[in-house]
């Protein structure tokens, strides 16, 4: 299959998960999506990648890297199997910065590769950790108003949920309020994992033992940097209480793993598609994990499209051994959701394979057009083979 023309679709993050501070900065809500048609207009593939909000990184400097990633001389113009995606991954810089690039890129390979040669992109990986069947747990994400951690936390507890990922911020008395907040609409029956994303340390730590000793919170996600001073200090209080830290987003690579695994402080690693770089890093990563006997998480991207979630739902049927893998449970915001016949979820978090090729779903490419019109992301990229000869 001979590839024809490549798209840079920069998107707005949805709506439903703008930040309760106003003057949060804009780049925090952009995601890239990558299109690629086969020559003959037949066949297109779709892939997302989510740039964490903690990363200072430019929208322009996301897009010129996706568009020199796609020019390197390993990219299969001429696609006819997963062995050339592998090995076009492989030959690309491992920046983790831009692990979210390469995520889009392979995904939207493996999803173009899947249609036509009509299978499911599960097929191109190994089955040996293969399951089709898998539970989800719920994650509400920091940064939102009241109204919408509310709605969040009916939708999860309606499904029968009852585990929680909680992002948190530094105030006791706000993490108290979203605390309570989820505990009353849950009636007491959940228990928690806090996300303060790297932003404690061990002062703001101990300002929280009050509410980590009123509160079922059974782990830490990212409390703190793996280098952080302190750190030692704050594990050793929180192990005794039965409350696990876990390693996300210190945890990008292979070598970050292995730093972190000598260290011997942390109880598991959190595994997010976008964050680790795609399917071929992330499984990568994983069987580390797996050969050092450490326990692992999947979690979601709170800030992607369907496009993100199908793959990410597809990754957590290849790791049947995750000890947790999570879900946002909320009403999409009508315009927003790019793809149909996306129904995987079911009632108490529940989940089964999707139907169909790739990545079982339709995109809806008049969605992505009026997505990418806003007042900060400008027109798609094109990439074609010409364009990359007269660019030589």
């Amino acid at each position: 299959m001979k590839i024809g023309v490549i798209k840079i679709y920069p998107v707005r993050i949805p709506p439903r998960l703008r930040s309760a501070n106003q003057n949060h900065s804009p780049v925090s809500f952009t995601n890239i999506v990558i299109e690629i048609n086969d020559a003959k207009n037949r066949f297109s593939g779709y892939g997302e990648g989510c740039l964490p909000p903690q990363k200072q990184i430019f929208l322009e400097d996301w897009i010129k890297a996706a568009a020199a990633f796609l020019s390197v001389n390993s990219f299969p113009w001429n696609l006819s199997s997963i062995y050339e995606i592998k090995a076009y991954i492989e030959s690309l810089p491992p920046l983790a910065s831009l692990n979210p690039v390469v995520c889009a890129i392979e995904t939207a390979l493996l999803d173009i590769l899947g249609r036509k040669q009509d299978k499911p992109l599960s097929a191109y990986f190994p089955s040996h950790h293969y399951t089709t069947f898998i539970n989800y747990t719920a994650a509400i994400p920091s940064g939102l108003s009241k109204r919408q951690t509310v709605a969040f936390g009916r939708a999860a507890n309606k499904l029968g949920i009852r585990q929680v990922r909680l992002g948190v911020g530094v105030d006791p008395k706000k993490t108290l309020n979203r605390l309570e907040t989820i505990t009353n609409i849950f009636d007491n029956h959940c228990t928690f994992s806090l996300d303060p994303g790297l932003g404690w340390n061990a002062e703001i730590t101990q300002a929280h033992m009050p509410l980590l000793e009123r509160f079922p919170v059974r782990a830490i996600e990212d409390l703190m940097p793996v280098a952080k001073k302190g750190l030692t200090k704050v594990a050793g209080t929180l192990k005794p209480m039965g409350i696990k830290l876990i390693a996300g987003q210190s945890a990008l690579t292979i070598d970050d793993a292995q730093q972190i695994v000598s260290a011997g402080l942390h109880d598991a690693f959190s595994i997010q598609l976008s964050r680790n770089g795609g399917f071929h890093r992330s499984l990568q990563l994983v069987n580390y994990l797996r050969q050092n006997e450490c326990d692992y998480q999947i979690s979601c991207h709170t800030a992607g499209s369907c496009i993100l979630s199908s793959a990410g739902h597809i990754f957590n049927l290849l790791c049947r051994d995750a000890v947790n893998r999570e879900a946002v449970y909320a009403k999409s915001v009508k315009g927003f959701e790019m793809v149909t016949g996306v129904t995987w979820l079911r009632s108490g978090g529940t989940a089964v394979p999707m139907k169909g090729t790739g990545l079982g779903m339709h995109v809806n490419r008049d969605t992505i057009s009026v997505l990418k019109k806003n007042r900060f992301n400008g027109h798609a990229t094109t990439i074609t083979p010409e364009s990359i000869a007269a660019s030589a």
